[in-house]
């Protein structure tokens, strides 16, 4: 199914065909037609999630934190069949592109994915941090609500940017600050 809309997106082009989006319409084709034939919801996002994501044009200049980035965008439970799928489809290709057919760029990430999932300290979901929504509305003195959720949002992404701040002290510092920032801001503003 990971190339089922290349048809539908199929345009000429002064280079030859592309297939622009087919990934995103492949992906919406997917549940239509694993709705159809009664696939379990989960197997359907699982495939779909993997029909969407296909096109992972890897090389060795991806730093750590753009690993980790597409570990949390396909998720940690897909990532590996993720990189058989690529894998697989750059193979296939390898009569009209012989220089898309190597295995390593593949095999390198797959090795970097696997590092990554064996590390105990990584965090991808806003659950892996140090810290939790209750010692984010202590430190910044507000209460339940959707900006606790987007504050830990906020930090998950700086600790995949840079993991060794996901650590209690570190986060509660960046927290001090970002609450001084918005009592700062919200003074100049009245």
């Amino acid at each position: 199914l990971h190339d089922i809309a290349k048809p539908r997106c199929r345009k000429k082009s002064p280079k030859g065909w592309t297939f622009l989006g087919h990934e995103k319409k492949g992906e919406e084709m997917a549940r239509a037609i694993m709705g159809r034939l009664r696939f379990s919801n989960q197997l359907i996002e699982r495939v779909s999630c993997l029909v969407r994501h296909h096109l992972v044009f890897y090389d060795a200049t991806w730093s750590d934190a753009a690993v980790r980035r597409l570990i949390k965008r396909v998720g940690s439970d897909l990532v590996t069949d993720l990189i058989e799928l690529r894998s697989a489809d750059l193979k296939a290709h390898k009569p009209q592109a012989p220089h898309l057919a190597s295995e390593a760029p593949m095999e390198e990430l797959a090795s970097r994915v696997r590092r990554m999932l064996n590390d105990k300290d990584l965090a991808i979901e806003t659950s892996q941090l140090a810290i939790d929504g209750h010692l984010v509305m202590e430190v910044m003195e507000m209460g339940p609500g959707p900006e606790v959720g987007k504050i830990l949002q906020l930090l998950l992404n700086m600790v995949m940017d840079r993991p060794e701040l996901n650590n209690r002290e570190d986060l509660v510092d960046i927290l001090r600050r970002i609450r001084g920032e918005r009592a700062k801001a919200d003074f100049l503003d009245h």
